[in-house]
């Protein structure tokens, strides 16, 4: 959360007392009675956990990485020359005569997608942090951290892909604010699940016929007075990197098991690389501009090396979101299946349906994106049709 949530803050500031009890079956109750709730007393949470959420947020990321695929694997044939070292040197000239190239438009569909998610992203944990720190379960909680967690590795990608991230320098230095601040709520997201008194933070799906989780357990339940975030990286990046590499990366399990903290931590890494590149993108730039260095700046198993970059970025970008979408699609399946939710009186699931108020906001800024495109393609076809006229007359 955007700070640490307990169920004593929760007393202590927001007057909320949070039952974290768990009973066991008696013969009246053949199950056990979690946080005072019975079979059928949970309550759906449409907004966050809702299939319009899950899909509008999984359909932005499948946009921008389809575009980047197609654009990486465009610039190996000559229907498109490679832009990620060069850019800023031929597109310049390009774009001193305002002419939108494709390049443009497969760059801006890239940072469009990753805008959007970015606000939407925003907006869902300062909700979780002001407005449900102390009623959103634990079930839901994961599935937010995991969403932020697509985002993350949405933006990414554009960074790693996008040529012309730093051509427009103070809307690229306030995407960078934004999603830095980002990065650092996603962590304290994903810290906070390492949290564990009593009881121990319930990360991994169910299985099928599971009933007994504390899934339906408030979040705050699960945390004590003090933030774990400090002793979550120490145990990461403080014990060796046998440490790292096998139990916080390899088991995404710093203390307890995490999901997705190591992609998280692969994500924080790779973006120091996509810092490293913007500065040779810069280096490139400056002696492509002196003449003596022209055809001598760099060689083309450079150019090569650093598309092989942009290219493992994205796929790596492709894996992150993949496997936090299985994990929120793992967690709501279970959840439709449990005896743990409150249904309609139909028997349906409310968070299968997409018509909640808090869904049609992420499902209608898709159209942002679709608007971005079609303005783009619109201006690269009014340009054509110009030259062709200019070329007749």
């Amino acid at each position: 959360m955007g700070a640490y949530v307990s169920k004593a803050q929760c007393q202590s500031f927001h007057s909320i007392s949070l039952d974290c009890t768990v009973t066991n079956a008696t013969d009246t109750t053949p199950y056990r009675v979690i946080g005072g709730l019975h079979h059928g007393e949970f309550e759906p949470n449409p907004d966050v956990a809702g299939v319009g959420v899950l899909y509008a947020f999984f359909s932005v990321a499948c946009l921008a990485l389809a575009t980047s695929a197609t654009y990486l694997i465009l610039q190996l044939t000559k229907f498109m020359k490679f832009t990620g070292m060069s850019a800023g040197v031929k597109d310049d000239e390009d774009r001193s005569t305002y002419r939108t190239t494709w390049a443009d438009i497969f760059e801006a569909i890239i940072l469009s997608c990753s805008d959007q998610q970015v606000f939407t992203s925003g907006a869902y944990a300062l909700a979780l942090r002001y407005a449900q720190g102390c009623s959103i379960s634990a079930y839901h909680y994961n599935i937010v951290a995991n969403m932020m967690l697509i985002t993350c590795a949405t933006h990414l990608m554009s960074v790693t892909v996008v040529s012309q991230y730093w051509k427009h320098k103070l809307l690229a230095i306030f995407r960078t604010l934004l999603i830095s601040g980002l990065y650092i709520v996603t962590a304290l997201l994903l810290t906070n699940q390492n949290a564990g008194l009593d009881l121990r933070w319930p990360t991994d799906p169910p299985k099928a016929g599971d009933d007994d989780t504390l899934l339906v357990l408030p979040a705050a339940c699960f945390q004590g007075d003090k933030s774990t975030f400090d002793a979550t990286l120490v145990d990461t990046f403080g014990r060796g990197g046998e440490h790292l590499a096998i139990d916080a990366i390899g088991n995404s399990s710093p203390n307890n098991h995490i999901v997705g903290w190591n992609f998280f931590i692969l994500i924080i890494l790779w973006y120091g690389f996509a810092i490293i590149a913007e500065f040779l993108r810069y280096w490139y730039r400056f002696a492509r501009n002196n003449p003596r260095n022209r055809r001598t700046a760099f060689s083309r198993w450079i150019l090569r090396a650093f598309w092989s970059y942009q290219f493992i970025g994205a796929s790596f970008c492709i894996v992150a979101i993949a496997m936090s979408y299985k994990y929120i699609q793992d967690l709501r399946r279970w959840m439709d299946h449990s005896p743990w939710i409150h249904r309609q009186p139909d028997g349906t699931n409310p968070e299968n349906d997409a018509s909640s108020f808090g869904q049609f906001v992420p499902l209608l800024l898709i159209l942002l994106t679709v608007f971005t495109v079609l303005q783009l393609i619109g201006g690269k076809f009014l340009h054509l049709s110009t030259s062709e006229v200019l070329l007749v007359n």
